[in-house]
């Protein structure tokens, strides 16, 4: 059964492989950086900002309605979910880190 605080929750989900790292990407300019790693809220308003502005009307409605829960306006919210493959003893496994808003 699906919760009505289910149905008002977007999950953002970044998957890394074995030997996955986090990257670091500027968010700023060459003259000012900011730079920010992936799985911090800093680094996805970074990528939403960018979808948002890609010209691509799709990945733009999908960025509108993240940042949209990011504020809290409709009630909305997001989850980010960090999944890593890391190698066990007797095999691989899998880390899960995640923050809510």
């Amino acid at each position: 059964m699906i919760s009505p605080e289910t149905k008002k929750t977007y999950y953002v989900t970044e998957a890394k492989g074995l030997g996955g790292r986090r990257r670091s990407t500027n968010l700023g300019t060459e003259a000012n950086p900011r730079h920010a790693q992936q799985g911090t809220p800093e680094y996805l308003d970074g990528t939403l900002e960018a979808m948002r502005t890609s010209g691509d009307p799709v990945r733009s409605g999908i960025a509108r309605k993240l940042q949209d829960a990011r504020a809290g306006i409709g009630g909305f919210k997001v989850v980010y979910l960090e999944v890593a493959t890391k190698q066990k003893a007797g095999g691989l496994g899998f880390t899960v880190t995640y923050w809510i808003e």
